[in-house]
């Protein structure tokens, strides 16, 4: 299943375009007949149905008449199969300026050739022409880097678009330029879908006054929602807020341990140490060493500290 998600993704992500086990009877005519369209989309058919020799030998069928589609789909099937053929079609299919193979092309060359300049040649070339995946990911490449102001460039087309993944990206964006009143702006928006890293995020700007004025009840409520939904940074800082008594919470060492605990079950290695220093005062030599063993493990130095008063 894993792999058929797949390659609905490289093909463009589709939505399921049929319901039956068996193709339907005009479908399989018309591509019987020799129509390069219906060949094509029977190839999805049996794409979604999981036989992938069908859909490779109707696809197959599609290329040998012009049919640009195919010739995508026949790069996305090899891709995923990990064989160079992928190339060859991604070819064929950019000689026809089709976006989806360029970005085939870029995602080949980022695979086996490990080439950056020619990827980025490819998504540029994709998202130029409208796709709004190139456009996300050239977002995000451009974001590592640094290059803020280029990253929005690629993920505003992308957000006008609805992607939401865009959405996130062009709110850490802006929050790298300090122009926290758009962050604000698109942290609200994915905080309200769900998104927990932008609830997290969207706390601390109510917290501390960016792009919004101070209202910690705000920030009480969106430190929550992501903590209560499993974001480990927002369990550790309700830890935090709860060990000092700040934000209008009140000071409670239980509470806060509550909630560096779950953080420390998730790998966080400052909760994994605060873990081992609540033990630690606890009178729990074995608890805290585990802990803040763990803690030194994922490389929080000041571990060492107490460690070495246990041992």
């Amino acid at each position: 299943m894993k792999r058929l998600l797949l390659l609905l993704f490289l093909l463009g992500s589709l939505t399921q375009l049929f319901g039956e086990s068996a193709p339907p009877r005009d479908l399989e005519e018309k591509a019987l007949s020799g129509d390069a369209v219906s060949q094509n989309t029977l190839g999805i058919f049996y794409l979604e149905n999981g036989d992938m020799d069908k859909a490779l030998e109707w696809w197959q069928k599609a290329a040998n008449q012009g049919y640009v589609k195919a010739y995508t789909n026949l790069g996305s099937y090899y891709l995923m199969r990990n064989q160079k053929e992928a190339k060859y079609w991604y070819e064929k299919g950019a000689e026809h300026k089709d976006p989806l193979a360029y970005r085939g092309l870029a995602m080949y060359y980022d695979k086996f050739e490990h080439n950056t300049e020619e990827t980025l040649k490819w998504y540029r070339m994709a998202a130029n022409c409208g796709d709004t995946n190139s456009q996300r990911v050239l977002g995000f490449w451009h974001y590592r880097q640094g290059q803020y102001h280029t990253a929005i460039s690629y993920f505003s087309p992308a957000v006008q678009k609805g992607d939401e993944l865009a959405q996130r990206g062009l709110a850490d964006s802006y929050y790298e330029l300090k122009d926290y009143p758009n962050a604000f702006k698109w942290y609200v928006e994915r905080a309200n879908h769900g998104d927990i890293e932008s609830q997290n995020r969207l706390a601390y700007m109510y917290i501390y006054g960016q792009g919004t004025d101070v209202d910690h009840k705000e920030g009480r409520y969106w430190m929550k929602r992501s903590a209560e939904g499993g974001n480990p940074i927002a369990q550790f800082n309700l830890g935090l807020f709860f060990s000092k008594g700040s934000i209008g919470l009140e000071q409670n060492e239980e509470k806060s341990f509550e909630w560096f605990k779950k953080a420390a079950d998730q790998g966080y290695s400052e909760a994994m140490y605060n873990v081992g220093v609540y033990y630690y005062n606890h009178g729990e030599r074995d608890k805290a060493f585990h802990w803040l063993s763990l803690a030194k493990e994922k490389g929080y130095a000041d571990a060492e500290k107490i460690l070495n008063m246990l041992r």
